[in-house]
């Protein structure tokens, strides 16, 4: 794994729209963080992987072909040490996500819509994994989102009572993790 830069997406992209025909992507996971913070702290952007998927028209083929040309162990992922994978858009959460994503435009004319950060947070949140917890911890210690701003959009984006609980659990857990590593750091 490497820290990824915005140059790296924005290849991902061309080379995408190169495959498919496609000039629009919606970028997910870690690395959609590039979008609203073209230079955000290295621990976020550390991946083997970007997320992404065509933003109109998703097809298997077409995701077929994405993963078998840039995806895990394909020539693309050892010239460029990371791989892409595509992912459906099902596994975007919180409401009105569209409506808050980030634009960026390659040299190529390619556009990648990127997570919100705090739709990026939320997916983390809700997939409640260590990784996931630690990195939204590195979030809000980095000070991208201030854990009131995210505390409301939980409350405000939760789809009912149960996902509510769920999402403010992984942010204490989160926060926490965020507390012990400004601990040892300051150790």
């Amino acid at each position: 794994m490497k820290a990824l830069t915005r140059h790296d997406l924005l290849l991902a992209l061309d080379r995408c729209s190169d495959l498919t025909g496609d000039r629009e992507f919606v970028v997910v996971g870690s690395i959609s963080i590039l979008g609203s913070k073209p230079a955000a702290p290295r621990n976020l952007t550390v991946s083997a992987d970007i997320d992404l998927f065509p933003r109109f028209g998703e097809s298997g083929e077409k995701n077929e072909l994405i993963d078998k040309h840039f995806g895990q162990g394909s020539q693309f992922e050892l010239d460029n040490n990371f791989y892409i994978e595509v992912v459906r858009s099902r596994t975007l959460c919180s409401q009105g996500w569209k409506k808050r994503l980030v634009p960026i435009c390659s040299d190529g004319g390619v556009t990648g819509w990127c997570l919100d950060p705090v739709d990026l947070a939320y997916n983390k949140l809700e997939a409640g994994r260590e990784q996931d917890l630690q990195y939204v911890g590195e979030m809000l210690r980095a000070n991208i989102l201030p854990t009131m701003t995210l505390r409301g959009f939980l409350r405000q984006h939760a789809p009912d009572q149960t996902v509510r609980e769920k999402l403010e659990k992984s942010l204490r857990m989160a926060t926490q993790t965020m507390e012990q590593n400004r601990e040892r750091a300051s150790e």
